[in-house]
């Protein structure tokens, strides 16, 4: 009893026990690149979009734009694929922003400055662009969809495609093609679009919508873009005309048939036509200069004229 008084009990036998596994979070390898506006832009237009570039998916992914009286109001979406965009019509002019997108839970940010500039401001007089026509180059325009793919080849077709734009009154526009032998006169053997809705007075931005808009885009072949939309935007001066943009379906039955075959292999993918036909492809052009011509204006022309015009005689 005393020899157990001094030594104790003998303990139980213990079992080593191993412990259990904890799952280590992977690391976030997503990475982004800012696209539009780049860290440090200067003249940025105060309605354009916020794009980066989306290396890997992040559900995560917050954006940020912070000017002079706080946060901006604005919406992050993917549109395209593997772009992040952030819609905002609260920009102001004349504005430097900071823009920052939180990827993986926050840990990860890309930082940028930007400056808008003073484009968009009311029209010093409403009325001085009515009467103007300006001419739009085609050829040197940014070509979103399809991406530059018929730059070259409008070059290579010894092209000189224009868009003319005439503006008849504070609310509406002529729209038609130029001559291809003489870039600063009207094509008279391609019709006319009219466009109305707008009010200079109230914005100098021009944002409408054209059902079929003509476009000579190579030599004797005049394309119509379907359900198109032209854009631009005045100056304060009413004397220039700038960020020219025409988005649109171009029927490609013009060239032939079985067209969508041929740019299937660029990559180009055919999309239904108004009819119903997949014949159409997305066509997006923007940053399209413009030059004034002052005048004249642009004559209204229809499909009858033409038939009735013998020198539109093919």
């Amino acid at each position: 009893m005393f020899l157990t008084f001094l030594l104790g009990c003998p303990s139980p036998p213990t079992t080593a026990t191993t412990p259990a596994p904890v799952d280590e979070p992977e690391p976030c390898a997503v990475t982004a690149l800012v696209l539009a506006p780049t860290d440090g832009a200067e003249g940025v237009y105060h309605r354009d979009p916020l794009v980066w570039a989306l290396f890997g998916a992040d559900p995560t992914a917050t954006a940020e734009v912070v000017g002079p009286n706080g946060p901006v109001a604005g919406q992050l979406v993917e549109a395209p694929p593997g772009e992040l965009v952030f819609l905002t019509d609260a920009l102001e002019r004349s504005t430097t922003y900071t823009a920052t997108l939180a990827l993986c839970t926050g840990s990860r940010a890309v930082v940028s400055t930007f400056t808008t500039s003073d484009l968009g401001a009311p029209l010093d007089d409403p009325g001085s662009p009515v009467g103007r026509t300006f001419v739009g180059d085609l050829e040197s325009a940014e070509w979103v969809e399809p991406a530059q793919a018929w730059g070259p080849l409008l070059d290579q077709q010894g092209s000189t495609a224009g868009l003319a734009v005439t503006v008849v009154s504070r609310t509406s526009i002529r729209l038609g093609a130029v001559n291809p032998e003489v870039p600063t006169e009207q094509d008279l053997c391609s019709p006319t679009t009219e466009a109305a809705g707008l009010d200079l007075a109230a914005s100098p931005a021009l944002d409408v919508p054209v059902d079929r808009l003509p476009l000579p885009l190579v030599p004797d072949v005049l394309f119509q873009l379907e359900e198109a939309t032209f854009g631009a935007v005045f100056t304060s001066s009413g004397d220039t005309l700038e960020r020219g943009r025409v988005q649109g379906q171009l029927d490609l039955r013009d060239l032939g048939d079985d067209v969508c075959s041929l740019v299937e292999t660029f990559g180009i993918d055919c999309v239904p036509c108004a009819d119903g036909e997949i014949d159409c492809m997305r066509y997006d052009l923007r940053q399209i200069p413009f030059t004034d011509l002052g005048g004249p204006a642009l004559v209204a022309r229809t499909a009858v004229d033409i038939a009735n015009d013998p020198s539109c005689s093919p």
